[in-house]
């Protein structure tokens, strides 16, 4: 390779390792709270079933859960429409309150997963008190169920908020060193090459900030 086709094969390094940093930068930037949906606090906590939220990789859904104990939460693909239905058609005698309360009842949830598991996203189990934000991979129907293992004991305090983030840290990752690390080798043996060139540059900027 020729000094003309070093010289162009290191920038273009230089280029694709700089973007593949940039975008790492970009996805540490904190997700913005945009408002608190919902809060709730009990002494004796059993189960909760957050509202039906429509969310993307970059507008996500925020637990924070202040407890004495690990509760277990899933993330599911359910709409309001959805469940719904699926309550109407299961309890076709129940008025409307009823009916809007069994959509927030965990119990009910886990008959509805009976006939659809393919609907859970994702299961974590808590370490006490912690904070989860949660981003699809793709535009999606989403609720979360938070439940006490042990029953209806203990303190919990749980908070839910939606969040948006300029771009999701887990999507970008990868890509993102797989860009640095193809830029990498191009672009230092470029530096290495040009080695005495950017140090006689370097000398005659010095020279010039000392006059």
């Amino acid at each position: 390779m020729n000094s003309r086709q070093l010289t162009i094969v290191g920038r273009i390094g230089v280029i694709i390792f700089i973007i593949g940093f940039a975008i790492i930068l970009v996805s540490l930037v904190p997700n913005v709270a945009i408002g608190t949906f919902s809060s709730s606090e009990s002494s004796n906590f059993r189960h909760e079933v957050t509202n039906y939220y429509l969310l993307s990789y970059q507008m996500g859904m925020r637990i924070e859960i202040e407890s004495n104990y690990p509760l277990f939460v899933q993330f599911l693909n359910i709409s309001s429409s959805e469940i719904y239905d699926w309550v109407v058609g299961q309890y076709p005698d129940i008025d409307e309150f009823m009916l809007h309360s069994k959509m927030f009842d965990t119990e009910v949830i886990e008959q509805f997963l009976v006939t659809h598991p393919g609907r859970i996203l994702s299961n974590i189990t808590t370490a006490g008190s912690q904070r989860i934000d949660y981003f699809p991979d793709k535009i999606t129907n989403v609720t979360a169920t938070i439940k006490n293992p042990l029953g209806p004991q203990g303190y919990a305090n749980i908070r839910v908020t939606m969040i948006s983030a300029i771009i999701s840290e887990d999507r970008v990752f990868i890509p993102s060193i797989t860009l640095m690390i193809i830029g990498s080798p191009p672009a230092l043996l470029w530096i290495i090459k040009n080695k005495n060139r950017f140090q006689f540059r370097e000398m005659q900027f010095l020279e010039k900030v000392k006059k």
